[in-house]
């Protein structure tokens, strides 16, 4: 196929979107982009990378960064309260800008970062949201940390509330609606591999029609 597409994963915390997305990477030979992308605007922003990760959607200081930030830097392109501070000129921006340009010149993978959102007027976009069940999600979260806290579901809850918080800011949209999506898939029904392989197969039979 010579056309460019891009796959926009959005996903729950634990549900091992992550390696999916890797998977899908590497299944499809493209790029899959996600700290990266902090790396990225960094570079075309001219900002300490420090000061991104500080904003990045799954830092735990991003409401408390951006409430001790937002009078030296404020917001655009997002659909929030009106009483927010909006310029043309803005972190989220730029990263935008960085996803656009990327999106312009190859086929790839953005893992979040409001992809779907920010590449919504072009053609061959393939959104997906993964999910799983509460249980599958904790024992992931698991796997990938050697110590974890006693109230790991409730911390958890916050901090995908926090993910879900920063797709709404950036996007006015609700973060999961099936309505956002071309496909919503349980993780934990077929498990990560599955998943993946589930995925690759809807995506290629979209590539098809494109």
């Amino acid at each position: 196929m010579n056309k460019k597409y891009t796959v926009n994963i959005g996903r729950e915390l634990g549900c091992g979107g992550y390696k999916i997305s890797k998977i899908l990477a590497e299944k499809l030979n493209i790029e899959c982009y996600d700290k990266r992308l902090i790396t990225l605007t960094a570079k075309k922003s001219g900002l300490r990378k420090e000061i991104l990760e500080k904003a990045d959607e799954n830092d735990q200081g991003f409401w408390r960064w951006f409430s001790s930030s937002r009078s030296i830097f404020s917001f655009g392109d997002c659909y929030a309260s009106p009483n927010y501070s909006i310029s043309d000129v803005s972190l989220y921006n730029i990263q935008s800008d960085v996803i656009k340009e990327i999106a312009g010149k190859e086929s790839c993978i953005f893992l979040g970062r409001c992809a779907d959102f920010i590449l919504r007027h072009n053609q061959n976009n393939i959104n997906i949201f993964i999910y799983a069940n509460e249980d599958f999600k904790l024992e992931e979260i698991k796997k990938r940390h050697k110590e974890v806290s006693k109230n790991l579901a409730s911390e958890m809850h916050k901090s995908q509330k926090k993910r879900a918080d920063y797709y709404t800011f950036y996007t006015g949209h609700t973060w999961g609606d099936k309505a956002n999506y071309d496909i919503c898939i349980n993780s934990s029904l077929l498990g990560i591999e599955n998943t993946a392989e589930c995925l690759y197969n809807y995506i290629l039979e979209r590539i098809k029609k494109m």
